[in-house]
C-alpha cells in the first residue's frame, strides 16, 4: 500500500531533519508541492504531536519532536524505582497479543490497587491496543458478597422474567466492557458459580445472561482482578490457572523513605491545586507523617492530608495560603503553579552518572567513594536553574534524617555535622533514582570497603538501623554510612568502654557528659534499675560483647555491689584484655577516657595509680589482640616450635603465631565462649581437633594432601603458601625418615632434593601433591645412599611413550647435576626410569 504524503513527509524529517529547524518552504521544495500544501501537512503532524512549532518567528519554523510519549504509569509513585518490575509486568499484560493477559493485583486495603488498574486501562489506550471509545468498567464484588445471584445479574445481564422485577432483557457489565477493561475489585467475594462463568468467558469469550439457557452472548473483555485475601484459599484452582499474571503492591510502611516523601508531596500538591492555595507544611508535621504507621496505607494517608488541609482552610481567613502544623518556625511551601520539569531534568542527570568511570580499578575503593560523593554533591548543587539542596523535598528528607539520628549522635558526644547529614540524605535519594543494575554494580564495589575501627562500625550500624529504606537498598546504605563515619569521625578510639551503674539513667548521664567533655565517642552506657536483676544486666552485657569486636580489649566501669562480681561472668566473651574498675565517677570516667583517646593498651590501666579514686582493678589478659594462628601438637612444644618457625617465615607480620599445650587448648575450647577465638584464623595440630566455627588443620592431612593451607591465602601470597606447605612436608618427612637413612644427614639431603623438585615443578608447570612429595623425598634420599654404596638400579626398560621419557631423561640429568656433584655419584638410567614412573601420573 502506498504511503500517505503526510507519512512520507514525517519519514523524511526523521531521517534528514531530526536535529534541525525547517519551514514549510523547505518541505515544499523537497517534495515539489505548493508551500500551503506543505504547511497543511506540517500542521497536521504538529497536531499529532510529531512536530514542535515556533510561530513567534517568520517564517514559522518546525522541529521534529524527539520526546517519548508520556508514560501514564509515571503517576504511580515508585513506578521507575521499587515497583519498576511490577509496572513492567503490568505493561506486558497489556501488550501481549492478541487481547492481553488477565491480571490479579494483590495487596492490603489502600495500597493503590484501583488506581493502578485505571492506569493499566489508560496505558492500553495510549498504546492503541484498545479503541478510544473502549470503557473501563468497575465492579466491587464486596457490594454483592451476600447476594451472588444479584452479582451474576450485574455482571452477565439477565433475561426478562429471570427473577422478580426483571421486566425486560438487560445487558450486564460485561457487555459495557466489551472491547475494553473489566476491573473486579475484592474478587475473593466472587462465588464459585460466578468464577466458573467467568473462566468460560476467558476461554471462549462467550457467556449467558442470567435466566438464559440457549442463546450465547459474546464479549472481548480484558480482565483485571484485585484482592486483599490469599487467592489460593478464596479462588477456585481452575479459575486461578486462567490468571497467568500476578503482582503484589507493598504497604505504605514498606515503601522507601524517598518514596514516602514523594507520596506526601504529591498529595499536598493535589490539595494545593484543588483549593487553589499555597500550602505551608511544618517540618515537624511532615516528619510525623513520614514516620507514622497507616493501617489504611496510601489511601488513609491521602485522607489524613485532605483532613489537615480542610482544617487549615477552615481556620485561615486568607484562603490564598494555608498553614499545616503547630510549629511554623521551620517548613516549606507547596505552590500549585510551580512546574516539576526542572526537578525531573535534575533527577535524570543524577541517574546518568557514569559509575563505571568513577570506580576504575586503579584507584582505591575509598577514593572511588569520595569521587562519587563529590559527583552527587556537584549534580545536586551545581545547577543555577535547580538546586536540589534548596528544594522542599531535600529539606524534608534532611530533617527526617536529623530527627532519626540526632539522639544517637547526641549520646556519643560527637557533633552532628551538616556535611554528614547532607551526604546521608543525598545518598538515600540517589539510590532511589538509579536503576537496579546500577545499585547492584555499586554494591559489588562497596563490599570491598573495609573499616578496622569497631567503634566506628558500631556507630554506623546504630545510625543505619534508625533509617527506613527498602530491604534491597539497606546494605548499600550501610556501606555508605560506614564510609561517611570513617571520613567525618576519624578520632573515635578503637577500644570499647562501658559504664554500668545502678539507677534508671545514672550510667547514661555520666557516659553522655563524659563523651561531650572528651569531644568524642568513648563510652557506652548500661543502666540497671535498683529493683532489677544483676543476671539480666550481665546477659545484656554478654550479648553486647558478642556483637562487637573485643580484639582491642574492653574496659568496664561499674559502681558497686553485685556489679563488681561480673568479672567472671563476662571474661569468656572478651577476646582481648579485660579490665574492670569499680567506684565509677565522672572524674574516673574522664581520666580513663583520656588514656583511651591516647591509645593506651588495656594493660596500662592495670598499672595506673588509682589511689585518688579509691577503686579496685580487676584485670584479665585475653587470648590475642591480633589475627592469630594457633599451633598445638600432642607430642609437645618441640614440634610446635618448629612448625611456628616455618609459619613465621611466610605469614604476614600482622599475624601472631600462638603455641598452646594441647590439653590446655582443649580446656579453653570447652569452658569458654567460642567468641574468644574470633581472631583466630585456624588451628594447626598433629591430632584431630575441633572448635566450633574455627578451621582446625591436621598436619597429617596436610602432608597427605587431604587438606590445604587455603585458609592462610589471605595472609601470604600463593607462592609463599606453596613453599610453606612444602617445608611442613619436609619437616615431617625428615622427622620420619631420619631413622631410615643409614649415614646421610637427613636435613641436608632433603634440602638438596627440594631444589630438584622445584625444578621439575617449574619445567612441567605442575604442583607436586604433598603425598607424592613425601614419596619422592623418601625415594630419592634412599636412591642417593644406594648409589653411593654401589647398589643403584642399572636394569633399563624401554618406556612406552619413549619420546616423553627421552625429554624427561634429558632435563633430569640437568636437574640432578648439583646432587651428582655434591655426593660424587652418577645416576644410572634405570634410576631415572623409576623416577619417571613415580612422576608419571602427575606430570604426564
Amino acid at each position: 500500500m502506498k504511503k500517505k504524503m503526510k507519512d512520507e513527509v514525517l519519514e523524511y524529517i526523521k531521517n534528514n531533519l531530526k536535529y534541525y529547524d525547517f519551514s514549510a518552504q523547505d518541505i515544499a521544495i523537497k517534495f515539489c508541492i505548493k508551500r500551503n500544501v506543505a504547511s497543511h501537512y506540517l500542521n497536521q503532524l504538529f497536531s499529532d504531536g510529531k512536530l514542535l512549532k515556533n510561530d513567534s518567528v517568520r517564517p514559522v519554523m518546525f522541529k521534529y519532536n524527539q520526546q517519548k510519549p508520556k508514560d501514564c504509569f509515571s503517576k504511580f509513585i515508585g513506578a521507575d524505582k521499587s515497583l519498576k518490575s511490577t509496572i513492567d509486568k503490568c505493561k506486558a499484560t497489556v501488550m501481549y497479543p492478541p487481547n492481553g493477559l488477565p491480571l490479579i493485583i494483590k495487596g492490603n486495603s489502600g495500597v493503590g490497587k484501583s488506581f493502578l488498574a485505571s492506569l493499566i486501562y489508560q496505558y492500553a489506550l495510549d498504546r492503541k491496543v484498545i479503541h478510544n471509545d473502549a470503557k473501563f468498567v468497575v465492579v466491587n464484588c464486596a457490594d454483592y458478597a451476600n447476594n451472588p445471584e444479584l452479582l451474576s445479574a450485574v455482571l452477565f445481564g439477565y433475561k426478562k422474567g429471570a427473577f422478580t422485577g426483571a421486566e425486560k432483557d438487560t445487558a450486564g457489565m460485561l457487555s459495557s466492557a466489551n472491547g475494553g477493561y473489566l476491573f473486579l475489585d475484592e474478587v475473593h467475594n466472587l462465588s464459585a458459580e460466578n468464577q466458573e462463568k467467568l473462566f468460560l468467558l476467558m476461554d471462549s469469550q462467550k457467556y449467558r445472561k442470567l435466566g438464559e439457557s440457549v442463546q450465547w452472548e459474546y464479549a472481548n473483555v480484558r480482565l483485571i482482578l484485585a484482592t486483599t485475601e490469599d487467592k489460593n484459599t478464596s479462588l477456585l484452582a481452575t479459575f486461578r490457572r486462567r490468571i497467568p499474571a500476578e503482582i503484589t503492591l507493598p504497604d505504605y510502611n514498606n515503601r522507601s523513605t524517598s518514596e514516602k516523601i514523594q507520596l506526601l508531596f504529591e498529595f499536598l500538591k493535589d490539595e494545593a491545586i484543588t483549593i487553589d492555595s499555597k500550602i505551608f507544611c511544618s517540618i515537624e508535621l511532615f516528619t510525623d507523617l513520614l514516620s507514622k504507621t497507616f493501617e489504611g496505607n496510601v489511601g488513609e494517608l491521602r485522607n489524613e492530608i485532605k483532613l489537615l488541609c480542610a482544617e487549615g482552610y477552615l481556620g485561615n481567613k486568607r484562603k490564598s495560603s494555608i498553614y499545616l502544623g503547630d510549629k511554623l518556625d521551620s517548613g516549606f511551601w507547596i505552590d500549585p503553579e510551580i512546574s516539576i520539569d526542572l526537578k525531573k531534568m535534575f533527577l535524570k542527570s543524577l541517574s546518568e552518572i557514569d559509575l563505571i568511570e568513577l570506580f576504575q580499578n586503579h584507584i582505591s575503593i575509598e577514593e572511588s567513594m569520595s569521587q562519587l560523593r563529590d559527583r552527587i554533591l556537584k549534580e545536586c548543587a551545581g545547577s543555577s536553574e535547580y538546586n536540589y539542596l534548596e528544594s522542599d523535598e531535600f529539606i524534608a528528607l534532611r530533617n527526617y534524617v536529623v530527627n532519626k539520628i540526632s539522639p544517637i549522635i547526641d549520646s556519643t558526644g560527637l557533633c552532628l555535622l551538616d556535611e554528614f547529614l547532607a551526604d546521608i540524605s543525598l545518598f538515600i535519594m540517589f539510590i532511589d533514582v538509579i536503576e537496579e543494575t546500577s545499585r547492584n554494580f555499586l554494591l559489588s564495589k562497596f563490599r570491598k570497603f573495609r573499616m578496622k575501627n569497631d567503634k566506628q562500625k558500631l556507630l554506623a550500624n546504630e545510625i543505619w538501623s534508625s533509617l527506613e529504606v527498602e530491604e534491597s537498598k539497606q546494605e548499600l546504605l550501610l556501606k555508605w554510612i560506614l564510609f561517611l563515619v570513617k571520613k567525618f569521625y576519624v578520632k573515635i578510639p578503637e577500644t570499647h568502654c562501658l559504664i554500668v551503674m545502678h539507677g534508671k539513667i545514672t550510667a547514661s548521664a555520666i557516659a553522655r557528659e563524659t563523651n561531650k567533655l572528651l569531644n568524642t565517642y568513648v563510652y557506652e552506657a548500661f543502666d540497671m534499675p535498683i529493683e532489677g536483676e544483676t543476671s539480666d544486666l550481665i546477659n545484656l552485657i554478654n550479648n553486647f560483647c558478642k556483637s562487637i569486636d573485643t580484639t582491642n580489649g574492653l574496659i568496664l566501669l561499674v559502681d558497686m555491689g553485685s556489679l563488681e562480681q561480673m568479672y567472671e561472668k563476662i571474661e569468656s566473651n572478651v577476646i582481648g584484655d579485660l579490665v574492670i574498675l569499680n567506684n565509677v565517677s565522672t572524674a574516673l570516667a574522664i581520666e580513663c577516657g583520656i588514656q583511651v583517646c591516647q591509645k593506651k593498651p588495656i594493660s596500662h590501666f592495670y598499672q595506673m595509680d588509682f589511689d585518688s579514686f579509691q577503686v579496685k582493678v580487676q584485670y584479665y589478659k585475653g587470648l590475642s589482640q591480633k589475627k592469630n594462628v594457633i599451633v598445638s601438637c600432642l607430642s609437645g612444644e618441640g614440634i610446635s616450635e618448629k612448625v611456628k618457625d616455618i609459619l613465621k617465615r611466610y605469614l604476614d607480620n600482622q599475624v601472631e603465631i600462638l603455641i598452646f599445650d594441647f590439653n590446655a587448648l582443649k580446656k579453653i575450647a570447652k569452658e569458654k565462649d567460642t567468641m574468644i577465638f574470633k581472631n583466630t584464623i585456624c588451628v594447626l595440630s598433629t591430632t584431630e581437633f575441633y572448635i566450633q566455627g574455627i578451621d582446625c588443620l591436621n598436619l597429617e592431612n596436610l602432608i597427605n594432601g587431604n587438606q590445604t593451607l587455603e585458609k592462610l591465602n589471605k595472609y601470604m601470597d600463593s607462592d609463599s603458601c606453596e613453599f610453606c606447605l612444602n617445608e611442613l612436608v619436609k619437616l615431617f618427612t625428615i622427622e620420619g625418615a631420619s631413622t631410615k637413612l643409614r649415614f646421610l644427614d637427613s636435613k641436608k639431603v632433603f634440602n638438596d632434593i627440594e631444589k630438584v623438585l622445584y625444578l621439575y615443578e617449574k619445567y612441567y608447570d605442575v604442583k607436586i601433591p604433598s603425598f607424592l612429595r613425601i614419596n619422592l623425598f623418601l625415594h630419592l634420599s634412599g636412591m642417593i645412599e644406594r648409589i653411593m654404596i654401589g647398589d643403584g638400579i642399572t636394569n633399563e626398560h624401554l618406556k612406552e611413550g619413549a619420546q616423553l621419557f627421552d625429554t624427561f631423561l634429558n632435563v633430569s640429568k640437568d636437574f640432578f647435576s648439583e646432587i651428582k656433584d655434591i655426593y660424587c655419584i652418577e645416576i644410572p638410567k634405570g634410576e631415572y626410569e623409576l623416577i619417571y614412573t613415580i612422576f608419571e601420573q602427575t606430570i604426564f
